[in-house]
């Protein structure tokens, strides 16, 4: 089995996380390649094999690291099937009829490497495999109960009233001016999501009683949306926020104070992505 190591950098840890991560969609685009290589499986390597951040697994492993020493087979499929999802709708973003992207991750993005109608196919492909992973053998050890309650509740996250909402809320936001607590929304619906997912599910997985549940999803929330805040300043579209910020930084980190020492590796992290922003 593999592991994080507390006594470790973030950095070390994130090649960890990106190793598991990446050689687990290896074996499965393996698999099925074997099956009947095409352009879709082309597609799918190309966008899940990039150089992607993990900033999501990496979530699911450092939140399994406060009740596990190592990550169980189950636990990597879930910040897999978390990338996957998040890969889907990086995809969809890109598309020219939403943020018309010519690049991703470095690189050319989906529509422009390939094709839009092959773009948007390897999105829904991407959507399904996740669902597939998540529903896989490797997961029989769970509680039937608790992993019927996580793909239900990863559907809500993700679908209409989740990540879709948000991103319809996103792109009205360009045409007409949002309050500040509909862009708090937006950004939540949009970002803060597969957060919550990545650490809320990965303590259900480890029987987490509901008050550490409760607690992780806020931090999730708080960190997803402190990221989003981040990703608008650097693109020069949140003057001023940099106050909030800090505040919502200093907010997750404080939810973690229930776990002591368990937590360092969620405590570093974030300390580790807000460092530019913090140091100001």
């Amino acid at each position: 089995m593999s592991r994080l190591d507390k006594n470790l950098g973030i950095e070390h840890n994130l090649k960890i996380t990106s190793d598991v991560v990446r050689n687990r969609i290896s074996k499965i685009l393996l698999k099925n390649s074997e099956i009947e290589q095409n352009i879709l499986i082309d597609a799918m390597n190309y966008m899940l094999l990039g150089d992607g951040k993990m900033i999501r697994p990496f979530l699911v492993f450092a939140t399994n690291s406060i009740y596990s020493t190592t990550i169980p087979q189950h636990v990597v499929d879930l910040a897999t099937a978390i990338e996957v999802i998040h890969t889907y709708t990086l995809i969809h973003d890109d598309l020219p009829a939403m943020d018309n992207d010519d690049y991703r991750r470095g690189r050319l993005s989906c529509h422009k490497k390939f094709e839009e109608s092959t773009a948007i196919l390897t999105g829904d492909a991407l959507l399904t495999l996740a669902f597939e992973i998540l529903s896989s053998d490797n997961n029989a050890s769970i509680d039937p109960k608790v992993r019927l309650h996580i793909f239900n509740e990863m559907a809500k996250l993700i679908g209409f009233k989740g990540i879709l909402l948000g991103q319809i809320l996103d792109l009205n936001c360009k045409v007409q001016k949002y309050s500040a607590e509909e862009l708090k929304r937006t950004r939540i619906l949009k970002t803060s999501n597969l957060f919550i997912a990545s650490c809320k599910f990965s303590a259900m997985m480890n029987n987490a009683n509901s008050e550490d549940i409760n607690v992780l999803a806020l931090f999730a929330k708080k960190l997803g949306l402190a990221y989003q805040i981040k990703d608008d300043i650097e693109d020069n579209e949140n003057e001023g926020g940099q106050d909030l910020l800090k505040g919502l930084v200093n907010e997750s980190l404080k939810h973690l104070d229930i776990f002591d020492s368990k937590s360092l590796l969620l405590k570093d992290f974030t300390s580790y992505l807000f460092r530019s922003c913090l140091s100001n």
